[in-house]
């Protein structure tokens, strides 16, 4: 895809232990074809921290390129390319093992059955860990938790989640997650984007939901339907049946997910509520979070771009992308919490019953924006699932379905929470750690970007003389900024909005001391504003956890262990800056009388659609 750029030029780095390359935009041509050059000369970046020894990255990028594709260049730093091949039960259980086993403080695996004292359904054929012994045992439901787990527990991080294999012939989700996993844990040491999003997401995996489905490359899970399994429009005994839904109920029982995607085949779209009949009645209704599951979407269907194998994903409801149904996990997860009409309690008989209490939900666990992908054929050509070196490389040599679905997931993880990234400023830093040295009267040149968002909403340049004090607004900064208002972050809505991308500010000093400077930014205000007459239940305002945390302050619930509280403002890491007296007193004499260190200086405005 064009407006993600074309690398030119990667000249060799070294990356020893966790030092990873930080993108440090240098230049910008004033040109239609934007160049940044970003230096590695072994300084620590503002935002992420890690420190680089040695290299240059060139990016030739098209006028409409994305700022994403910035932020992930290290990734190319990864080592080793795999094509990717279907693995059989066996051979996805032994991935899973081998990841917890290699990254256990990244990756934890368990089963449905051990930690959720769930049945099973159906045999499968496994490996004795340990050995090489094939046997056949019970169908069990795998599930990874990929998180920075050094840094827990931690009750406000947002959680999201990713199936593959309801339906067990359709065997893209499944390979597509697998190897999400495998690309999250490998390209942590190396990508300061993905480790920004593995720190600060709690990343639920479960490749083969519908086990025995999958070992037998059937629809069903024995003769039982998962997908019309939830507690949604449909007859408590028609619920909670097969193991494959108690095992994504129990999951919403303990966490609090905020996105949850999930991988099918069969035809190519991204679907996402409603796909009920009850809002189907008088043609295709809207949800109260249209705005919210739209924008994401499209965000989505973009970077994941076509593999070179599909047409770009299209998005819509579920109603007008697929068709409505009884029991949809889709709809049940994002609305079985607020709609009440629709929800029900479970009463099944198969595999034993199920306690009525158990598929029971409260105000806040069933409230995620839900992503149907059905992700082109149900078992696409092996030659076409592609390779590891085209993940973060649309359109590039490997590129395949299985890389565009892991940019499709890595998109939904960025927006678990909006990111404020400091790029660069300018004075530079003289080493890690280490402030930025001007003297009065002259210029602070920062430059920034929004993650996480599609709309900034307002920005502004804030300071402080200490960590005690509140932060303080730089006079003028927010007017300078207005004009970001409604477009400019990395998932701006349209990918060739001028605004999109990195912003500028210069600003003047104009007292000696010590300060701290960072951006402080609301986005996304229309997530939470009410829909129009489409929307059902009718008069209903957003109703996500994702929207309202960064809509309304006064949102807080939890569930579980875990919780979400509002909040409307995002603050980047800071930066010390440090300003001396100027050589001149002739220079610094119409300065003294400033009430702030710091005013945007005359001639250099923000400047947008740096890439």
């Amino acid at each position: 895809m064009a407006w993600f750029g074309r690398l030119t030029e990667l000249a060799a780095t070294s990356a020893q232990g966790s030092e990873s390359p930080s993108l440090m935009p240098d230049s910008v041509r004033s040109d239609g074809a934007r160049a940044a050059r970003c230096r590695l000369p072994g300084r620590r970046s503002v935002a992420s921290g890690l420190t680089v020894k040695s290299g240059v990255h060139k990016l030739e990028m098209a006028p409409h390129a994305s700022a994403a594709l910035l932020a992930v260049l290290a990734a190319h730093m990864v080592a080793g390319t795999r094509r990717y091949t279907y693995p059989t039960y066996a051979q996805a259980v032994d991935a899973m093992r081998s990841l917890a086993s290699h990254y256990p403080s990244l990756v934890k695996h368990t089963t449905a059955q051990g930690a959720y004292g769930l049945g099973t359904a159906g045999t499968c054929r496994t490996r004795t860990p340990g050995t090489q012994e094939r046997t056949f045992g019970p169908c069990l439901n795998h599930i990874l938790h990929i998180t920075n787990r050094q840094t827990l527990p931690d009750p406000d991080r947002p959680d999201i989640l990713f199936l593959g294999g309801l339906h067990g012939d359709e065997r893209i989700g499944p390979v597509s997650t697998i190897e999400l996993a495998r690309f999250l844990a490998d390209a942590y040491a190396t990508t300061p984007w993905v480790r920004r999003l593995v720190d600060g997401a709690s990343i639920w995996i479960v490749p083969l939901t519908n086990a025995v489905g999958y070992e037998t490359n059937t629809r069903l899970e024995l003769s039982l339907f998962p997908n019309r399994d939830f507690g949604y429009v449909q007859q408590p005994e028609r619920c909670m049946t097969t193991i494959a839904g108690r095992t994504v109920n129990e999951l919403f029982r303990r966490q609090l997910f905020q996105i949850v995607v999930t991988f099918h085949g069969g035809m190519t779209s991204i679907g996402y509520p409603w796909g009920s009949f009850n809002h189907h009645r008088n043609g295709p209704s809207r949800a109260p979070d249209d705005a919210a599951l739209v924008d994401i979407a499209r965000s989505m269907s973009a970077y994941a771009s076509t593999g070179g194998v599909d047409k770009p994903y299209p998005y819509g409801t579920m109603n007008e992308q697929v068709y409505p149904v009884h029991g949809g996990m889709e709809d049940w997860g994002y609305a079985a919490s607020f709609d009440r009409a629709g929800a029900v309690r479970c009463a099944p008989r198969s595999h034993g019953g199920y306690a009525p209490g158990r598929s029971d939900v409260t105000n806040a666990s069933a409230r995620a924006l839900v992503f149907l992908v059905e992700a082109g054929p149900k078992r696409p050509r092996e030659s076409t699932l592609g390779s590891s070196a085209a993940v973060l490389t649309p359109g590039g040599p490997g590129d395949g379905h299985v890389p565009r679905n892991i940019r499709l997931a890595l998109t939904a993880i960025d927006f678990l929470r909006p990111h404020v990234e400091l790029l660069l400023v300018e004075p530079t830093p003289a080493g890690p750690g280490r402030p930025v040295v001007v003297r009065v009267g002259r210029i602070v040149r920062v430059a920034w970007r929004m993650w996480g968002a599609t709309r900034i909403n307002r920005a502004e340049l804030v300071w402080r003389a200490s960590a005690a004090e509140p932060w303080a607004t730089v006079p003028g900064s927010s007017e300078v900024f207005r004009a970001l208002a409604q477009v400019g972050a990395v998932w701006a809505s349209t990918p060739a909005e001028t605004g999109a991308g990195t912003h500028e500010l210069c600003v003047l000093a104009l007292s000696t001391g010590a300060f701290a400077l960072a951006v402080r930014a609301q986005v996304d205000d229309h997530w939470g504003m009410p829909g129009g007459a489409r929307v059902a239940p009718a008069n209903m305002p957003p109703q996500s956890h994702l929207a309202r945390a960064r809509t309304d302050r006064g949102w807080a619930m939890a569930n579980g262990e875990q919780r979400v509280v509002g909040r409307t403002e995002w603050l980047s890491a800071p930066v010390e800056v440090r300003v001396g007296a100027s050589m001149s007193r002739s220079d610094e004499q119409p300065l003294r009388s400033a009430s702030a260190p710091f005013r945007p200086a005359l001639g250099c405005a923000a400047r947008r659609g740096r890439r």
